[in-house]
Formats: C-alpha cells, structure tokens, sequence
C-alpha cells in the first residue's frame, strides 16, 4: 500500500540521516482542493490561474481537459460512464482528496478485543463476529478521523508541560 510505503521509505531515510528535500515533501499532505471542492490559488499550491475557484467535479475538470488540449498534452479523451462515491446523506459526488488523519496503532488492543467479541451479541451470530474477528486481525491501525460535512469529534487531550507550557503529548 502506498501509505505504508512511503512512512517504511520516509523512516528509513530519517533514521539513516539521509533525507533530501523531495523526500521531505512525502511526509507533507498535498491537496490543492480547498473544503468546499474548489481548485486553490496560492503560493502553496501552484495551482494554473485558469484553475482557481473552479469547482473541481465539474468546471475544474473541464477546464483541465481544455488545458491539457490547449498545450498538445492530451493523447486522449473519452466520456465514459463509472461508478463514483455519492454521500448516502446528501448524494451527491464525493471527493476524494489527501487530508491529514489521525490513526489509532491497534497492536496493544487487538488480542483484548477478539477476546471480547465471544461477549458481545451479534445478530446474525457466527457470521457477523467471524467478520469482525477477522477485520480486527488484519488491521495493525485504524482511521479514526473522517472529513464528513457534518463533523465526528474526535474526543483529543493534550498534555501540557507546567514549566514550559508547551505540548507534550496528544491523547485520545
């Protein structure tokens, strides 16, 4: 997986003192799509002017397509009909873009909780716990963050230093 790729790439480097600049920027979250799905204009981001502002699942894709015919880089292009994530809430496209998450490492609480499953009641019984018992052993982390419209808290403490008053530690 790419994720796991790039923080076993990302690790080894710093370990090894071996980081260059490019290999910085694998740590760094890369999204030039703002909250509400619009190309960004920034000095960040360095998104094309003709992009800014523009609605990325309509406009923005247009525009690109435009763009990439203009400059003689488009070898292609075909409308076809696919499968897209729609929001069961709303159904509307979802986008799908890089944003900073918050993982759970699930080493220490996998074995409790395949243990616990035998004292939960499930319905239907057998297959329902099989298929949790077996999403709990294959997973090592967990995504407890989500970027829905709507929020989900994320119950977060931190602990600060007294002397110095910075941050030392983030618990959930």
């Amino acid at each position: 997986e790419d994720y796991h790729w790039a923080q076993n790439h990302y690790s080894k480097l710093q370990s090894e003192n071996t980081l260059t600049e490019t290999d910085e920027l694998l740590n760094e979250i890369y999204s030039p799509v703002n909250d509400y799905g619009k190309f960004i204009n920034d000095n960040q981001h360095n998104v094309i002017d003709e992009l800014a502002n523009l609605d990325v699942l309509s406009k923005g894709s247009k525009k690109v397509v435009e763009l990439l015919e203009e400059w003689n880089l488009l070898i292609h292009s075909h409308d076809f009909n696919h499968k897209y994530p729609h929001d069961w809430r709303t159904k509307k496209p979802v986008l799908i873009r890089a944003t900073n998450q918050w993982f759970a490492n699930l080493t220490n609480l996998v074995p409790d909780a395949v243990n616990e499953l035998d004292n939960v009641i499930m319905h239907p019984q057998p297959k329902s716990r099989n298929r949790l018992r077996n999403t709990l052993q294959q997973r090592k982390d967990w995504c407890i963050s989500r970027q829905r419209h709507w929020g989900v808290p994320l119950p977060v403490y931190y602990k600060i230093n007294k002397e110095t008053g910075l941050e030392e530690d983030i618990i959930l």
